[in-house]
């Protein structure tokens, strides 16, 4: 049975949409839930690996849910999704027919088992199975398909025993398909759309995941599900190229294959350097890891896609390095070389190359070439007589060069976090180069350099869009890149590792982090007005005395300080003084914390200092409203902050140090504001995510004084924003661990061999029938193949089915009724453009024909159309036949254009067995059939053939 699968309504929602119908047949190449994959571990040796442990102890320390569709090709019990080692084990798993899911810390704890024996075995046989972990009531339910199951009372699910399931913490990462500390427990089958959630899903949300039994796919959600905010990770497993690549989360990049892939954008200016007169300086750059270091690969550039011509390129040789500027022709050109500097395969490595636009033979000399944050040009030359750059260029390209319309230089290897700037970034004076690269640590370039500086920045390329539609989006401007066809959803692979850090840990004795340039610390202070300010924090709560989160202030006086902020599991203390500690004033909202639990923590002050409703205080994006207490003397008007300040300070106060409120524990993230935040700045602050980064907040940063990530291990202390107000470190904080935001599986016998079809269950649009295709749930009523021998050829890379040698795809099980108007769409390529194919035959007569001529021709006429542009060997169209029953003819669009009518010259009412084959001899390659029972209009076939133009990514 040939691997044929229906997609689901919500890919073709738009259309539906759009036309008030949707097709009565969307039969596409590629596979799995909404068409596509799902990973198969046939022999019981394969698994998908986790590769933190303590990102996975994160999850199951709080209440947390695992969704995931599966099946069985074999046996009765499998680990569907499991961890176990030194501390527990979690397992989410089948136990002879019945859903099963455990949590143990140590060994204590509980098993849910189904008493339904319900987990059916064999091809296609897919189940949606869920268990939920509530930590609260100590509890696991379970669902299959959709429904909640009763449990076995001899295994209920309930882990009371458990004192505080928070603390727990297993030795070895989840692994698919098998449990990870003793691999003997394989599945036998295969796993699509797998789903951890930070949260108890409720069963309307559950319901949503089902979807009628055709499931969600990542980019399926719009982003207002009640799920979406706790998503912890999911895994589409529908790249071949990455099957472990988790779709949620940046960083992720795109594959360059070195041979077909590639971006562009056509643009008349906003990529254009040279004006015929003078050049103007630049600067581009970005993440690269490369596959092969010794052919010559592009880019970037700026050249004509059609004809010759070219502006700049920027290449890579042999080991070398380019920065290349033309004028007028490819023989006038200068160029800086940095040789023999890529010399390793599959590393990642940050380039920038910039260009001050000095122009004329010397043109080199105001070029520079950045690698990892620091100049490595070593060489220059050119040929010709260069004078400036040539201004009559219309492409800029990523990944591939092109002259005479004939694309080369194709980039063999990955780019991350690309960016363009019009100007000549400034490494001497500002630094900006060595920001950019970031010590190594990954972050988008239009959240770490300003705009405004030496250079402006005009587009900033991240690639996490999930979909070809999206991955070249430009997040800063609106550039957005076009892909080739050769850059396919397999090409969307994990991106740069992140090297940042999660915290600093200030639990050794004398630990703080402190700075002497203490004025943007006092928010504009006069000692008459009062400023209002913004104190947000993510910290671990320590047991005991309170620790000093932040102070401003003076360590060895207490006279000079103007204010604190502490907190234990005993509560939060807000301080405000003018005269010091002798005399000062503080609220306490009314509110204790868990020991050990990390909380995000933000503190507004309007400054209008006339009650106790000056201070809000929101705990994990909740309001607080509740004042337990104030403290000190006197009136909140009394204390109008002045300066005077020595330093301002992060886990201490003053007093000899260690004080006996030092702050001895996790601290993740400081951020300070001089103005109460309101509306859309405050969400994005006190809303956050708790392993959120200065790179996640989308307020302003009109007054934001410093942000403190603590994510960079060689300089903890670093000011994330660009105040420069980085902190000395003092006495010996403890880096934390990698930050990890990247949760792709690590593949172990896993391959894209094991790419198989996903779930295929739910109709497509069976509402009139007029096929009497009613049933697309499985392989049944799809194409067969005709013969054994010489079988279609399924190449999952390519999303596509090969036939050759007389091959034939015919469906044996319904008789077709072809009465009636009715619109075909065809996504296919050829071989060679005069192969004889027929795209639909009824009981062996011709309805549409692609004929020797390399013509669409329609039922009983030999005389062809008028000849198709771009019918080329092995490229990709998308063609269209519509059928009139009053006229009797049928119309033909090219890439929805149109292109002729022929006149059929009888009525179709055949019904039989449809079949599709392609003559001997010759390749011919299908993605897709899209069939509608009416006749659409010229602008419908435009709409139809833009959303599959879009979804398959062709032209």
């Amino acid at each position: 049975m040939f691997p044929f699968a229906t997609v689901a309504n919500r890919v073709l929602g738009k259309i539906k949409t759009i036309l008030g119908l949707g097709p009565k047949v969307f039969l596409r190449a590629d596979v799995g839930v909404n068409g596509k994959l799902a990973v198969d571990d046939f022999a019981g040796i394969g698994r998908m690996e986790g590769t933190s442990a303590s990102k996975d102890d994160e999850l199951i320390q709080s209440s947390f849910s695992i969704a995931c569709w599966f099946k069985r090709n074999s046996g009765t019990s499998g680990a569907i999704f499991a961890r176990e080692g030194t501390g527990g084990y979690v397992y989410f798993e089948v136990d002879n027919n019945r859903l099963k899911a455990r949590f143990f810390q140590g060994g204590t704890g509980a098993n849910a088992l189904s008493t339904s024996a319900n987990i059916t075995t064999g091809t296609n046989t897919y189940h949606f199975g869920v268990a939920t972990f509530d930590h609260t009531a100590k509890q696991i339910s379970l669902y299959v398909d959709g429904s909640l199951q009763t449990l076995d009372v001899t295994q209920n699910g309930d882990y009371s025993a458990i004192s505080d399931p928070s603390t727990t913490t297993i030795s070895n990462p989840f692994f698919t398909h098998n449990r990870s500390g003793t691999p003997t427990y394989p599945l036998l089958g295969a796993i699509d759309q797998l789903i951890c959630f930070e949260k108890v899903l409720s069963l309307p949300e559950i319901t949503e995941l089902y979807n009628g039994g055709s499931g969600l796919k990542y980019g399926d959600l719009t982003g207002s599900e009640t799920f979406y905010s706790s998503i912890n990770r999911w895994f589409d497993c529908d790249s071949p190229a990455n099957l472990g690549r988790e779709s949620s989360q940046p960083s992720h990049a795109v594959n360059f294959d070195g041979s077909a892939g590639s971006f562009k954008i056509s643009d008349t200016s906003t990529f254009s350097w040279g004006n015929g007169v003078n050049d103007l300086p630049f600067s581009m750059g970005g993440w690269f890891k490369f596959d092969d270091v010794t052919t010559s690969q592009c880019l970037f550039g700026r050249i004509n896609d059609a004809s010759s011509g070219t502006q700049y390129l920027v290449l890579l040789d042999n080991n070398d390095l380019y920065l290349r500027v033309y004028d007028t022709s490819t023989s006038n050109f200068r160029h800086l070389i940095a040789n023999n500097v890529i010399n390793t395969v599959g590393e990642w490595v940050h380039l920038v190359f910039t260009y001050d636009g000095t122009g004329g033979a010397t043109a080199e000399t105001g070029m520079e070439i950045y690698l990892n944050g620091v100049a490595v040009s070593n060489a220059s030359g050119g040929a010709g007589t260069y004078s400036t750059m040539t201004a009559s260029v219309d492409t800029f390209c990523l990944g591939y060069s092109a002259g005479a319309g004939v694309d080369t230089l194709f980039l063999n290897g990955a780019i991350d976090e690309a960016f363009v700037y019009s100007g000549e970034l400034d490494e001497t004076t500002h630094g900006e180069i060595s920001t950019l690269y970031n010590g190594g640590i990954v972050a988008p370039a239009r959240t770490i350099l300003p705009t405004g500086n030496s250079a402006t920045i005009i587009s900033d390329w991240s690639f996490d869009g999930q979909t070809l539609a999206t991955v070249g989006y430009d997040a800063h401007g609106s550039n957005d890149l076009t892909p080739s066809v050769g850059i396919t959803e397999g090409d969307l692979v994990a991106g740069v590792v992140d090297a940042r850090t999660q915290y600093a840990d200030l639990a050794a004795s004398s630990a703080y982090f402190s700075t002497t340039n203490v004025v943007p610390f006092e928010f504009g202070a006069d000692g008459v007005t009062q400023p209002s300010f913004t104190i947000n924090f993510i910290a671990k709560i320590q047991s005991g005395n309170s620790g000093a989160i932040c102070y401003c202030g003076e360590i060895t006086n207490s006279t000079n300080s103007k204010y604190l902020v502490r907190i234990s599991s005993g509560g939060l203390f807000v301080y405000l003084t003018n005269n010091g500690f002798s005399d000062y004033w503080g609220v306490q909202p009314n509110t204790t914390f868990t020991a050990g639990q990390v909380y995000n923590i933000t503190i507004t002050y309007d400054g209008t200092n006339d009650s106790l409703n000056d201070f809000t205080f929101y705990i994990d994006g909740t309001l607080w409203s509740g004042i337990l207490n104030d403290f000190g003397g006197g009136n909140p008007q009394d204390y109008i902050l002045n300066t005077g300040a020595v330093e301002f300070v992060i886990g201490e106060q003053y007093g000899t140090i260690p004080t006996a409120f030092e702050y001895t524990e996790e601290i993740h993230k400081v951020a300070i504001f001089n103005t109460e935040l309101t509306g859309a700045d405050l969400n994005a602050i006190k809303d956050a995510s708790l392993n959120s980064t200065i790179a996640d907040y989308t307020g302003s940063k009109t007054n934001l004084v410093a942000w403190y990530d603590f994510e960079n291990s060689a300089d903890l202390g670093k000011d994330s924003h660009t105040g420069g107000l980085d902190l000395t470190i003092n006495g010996t904080p403890t880096v934390g661990p990698a930050r990890d935001t990247g949760l792709d599986l690590f593949e172990n016998n896993i391959t894209s061999a094991n790419a198989v079809e996903g779930i295929v269950t739910g109709q497509v649009i069976n509402d009139e029938n007029v096929f009497q295709w009613t049933d697309l749930s499985g392989f049944d009523n799809h194409f067969t193949q005709a013969t054994v021998a010489n079988q279609p050829i399924y190449n999952a890379v390519d999303g596509a089915v090969s036939l050759t040698a007389n091959n034939q795809l015919l469906v044996s099980t319904d008789s077709f009724d072809i009465t009636g108007d009715h619109t075909f769409f065809f996504i296919f390529s050829s071989s060679d453009i005069t192969v004889a194919v027929d795209f639909f035959r009824i009981n062996n007569q011709d309805l549409i024909r692609n004929n020797n001529t390399g013509r669409l021709r329609s039922q009983g006429y030999t005389t062809a159309l008028n000849q198709l542009t771009n019918n080329d060997a092995n490229i990709y169209t998308i063609r269209a036949a519509a059928y009139e029953l009053a006229t009797q003819e049928m119309d033909f669009y090219h890439n929805g254009s149109f292109d002729g009518t022929r006149l059929v010259g009888a009525v179709i009412s055949t019904s039989g067995t449809l079949s599709l084959e392609v003559e001997n001899g010759y390749t011919f390659n299908l993605k897709a059939i899209v069939a509608y029972d009416k006749l659409l209009s010229v602008s419908e076939i435009e709409t139809v053939y833009n959303e599959l133009n879009g979804i398959f990514n062709i032209v």
